[in-house]
């Protein structure tokens, strides 16, 4: 458990605080929970309540809530070995509100008035919707040019211009590798290593069209902000070894020493990016709960406005 800054011998209670791989520690559990795993990790937060741990009541209530994070990812994980059921599926909100509190809702929404109704609600709203990111795409409402040479008039002038904005470009690409290409309907690639980023706000990915299919369309700010440039100029070309004919090309290629996978490498690897996948969507899912719960509080937040309002 997170010591808390302000104290080192007290401990952060905060569930908004901790990642679910830190929640999975806290049980001693990793990504694959069974049915045993989960028996034992109630006992832990049976063992948290205050008559058996001497602790503060917090204690317990913090356990309960990080168990209750972990059942619902197993129940979400267990969904495909569930049967169909064949009858009719009544929808069960996840936080549903009785008949009794919607009618008086509803009545101290009529006795307010419409003018005292009209503030009410634009106090609520301005207090609790989620702030947009204000400068997400304050690029694109912007004049000032991306990039400023004065005095350019020659054809030399011009290349020079370029190749200093094709090495501005290259400077700021990151470099993640060989990614998957994904197919069969609009892509989203992450140039940048924003998978942390729960919310998605100031994400640097981009929306793209299938590569194969026929109507190509890309991302405004990669083609007119980010790429509007390609960043490989001759510099890149004269790196590259040159060879004075094909079979000095092919002595070259014959001298190094390519290691090719094998079955169960490969295998391996597909089973490490599979499990890497997994703890990502975990870290996500986990993300949504967090912010679900977020949501479930400011909702109690309203009600009880509703609910003090006297004329």
């Amino acid at each position: 458990m997170k010591s808390c800054s302000a104290n080192s011998h007290s401990h952060n209670l905060n569930i908004n605080m901790y990642s679910f791989k830190e929640l999975l520690n806290l049980f001693q559990l990793d990504y694959n929970i069974s049915v045993e795993d989960l028996k034992r990790a109630k006992t832990v937060v049976l063992r948290m309540h205050p008559d058996k741990s001497r602790l503060p009541p917090n204690y317990f209530l913090f356990y309960k809530k990080a168990f209750e994070i972990v059942v619902e990812y197993y129940n979400n994980q267990t969904k495909t070995s569930k049967d169909v059921p064949t009858t009719e599926q009544i929808y069960n909100p996840l936080n549903p509100t009785d008949k009794r509190t919607e009618e008086t809702v509803h009545k101290a929404i009529h006795e307010m008035g419409k003018d005292r109704f009209n503030h009410t609600f634009n106090t609520l709203f301005e207090t609790n919707m989620k702030k947009p990111v204000q400068d997400h795409n304050e690029w694109f409402k912007k004049h000032d040019p991306l990039y400023q040479f004065d005095d350019i008039s020659t054809a030399s002038g011009i290349a020079t211009a370029v190749e200093t904005i094709k090495k501005s470009t290259a400077s700021l690409v990151k470099y993640n590798g060989v990614e998957t290409m994904k197919s069969a309907g609009p892509t989203y690639g992450n140039l940048y290593d924003d998978d942390d980023d729960a919310a998605g706000e100031g994400s640097h990915g981009y929306i793209a069209s299938d590569p194969f299919s026929k109507l190509k369309f890309d991302d405004l700010r990669k083609v007119h902000k980010d790429q509007t440039v390609f960043a490989v100029s001759e510099r890149d070309y004269e790196k590259v070894p040159k060879f004075a004919s094909i079979d000095q090309l092919q002595r070259e290629r014959g001298s190094l020493n390519i290691k090719h996978i094998d079955r169960s490498e490969s295998e391996k690897i597909l089973v490490e990016q599979e499990e890497a996948l997994k703890q990502r969507m975990a870290a996500k899912q986990h993300a949504e709960t967090l912010r679900t719960m977020e949501y479930a509080e400011k909702n109690k937040s309203v009600m009880a406005t509703f609910f003090t309002l006297k004329n």
